[in-house]
């Protein structure tokens, strides 16, 4: 009974702990989206004329991104880890992200056709985002199943008498 429970008890914290890897790398992605969507615009915006002020700011926006793609890789490698302990399947989104994210962190930055690089890992971003959604819907249904086959422990409990005074300890 009490190994049962032990049981049930580590799979809630892993599962715990894969949902909050899950809700960082979601955080992450949305940060990361937010300025990739901010580069294009400055990028079609520079493209049409915008100038020194307009290629200054989407090459601020993508080296705001390129930090947070550092940490998306790192927070991701993270969420893998988590899913395997649990022994759950990956999917092939993260896996294809974590294989080709370093190309997109160095070569990004590097491409011809910069803009259609941007807009290219923008809808990355999207893709990811919702293949971990996915896969938090399945942990929230994983962890909602496990809580409901923890039942209360009604095993007795062993009572030791009181010390009584000269007696050793």
């Amino acid at each position: 009974m009490l190994e049962q429970r032990y049981h049930y008890e580590k799979e809630r914290i892993s599962l715990s702990e894969a949902l909050g890897e899950g809700e960082e790398v979601l955080k992450k992605l949305n940060e990361t989206k937010k300025y990739m969507v901010k580069a294009k615009d400055w990028g079609e915006y520079d493209m049409s004329g915008g100038g020194l002020v307009a290629t200054m700011k989407k090459y601020h926006y993508l080296d705001e991104a390129q930090e947070l793609l550092h940490h998306i890789q790192w927070a991701l490698r993270k969420f893998h880890n988590a899913l395997n302990h649990l022994g759950m399947h990956q999917d092939k989104e993260i896996e294809k992200f974590l294989s080709v994210s370093d190309y997109w962190i160095d070569g990004i930055f590097l491409d011809y056709s910069l803009q259609s690089a941007i807009i290219k890992l923008v809808d990355s971003i999207n893709e990811l985002i919702v293949e971990v959604l996915k896969i938090d819907e399945e942990l929230r249904k994983e962890a909602s199943i496990s809580a409901n086959k923890r039942k209360p422990c009604n095993a007795p409990w062993i009572i030791f008498p009181a010390r009584q005074s000269g007696m050793i300890s």
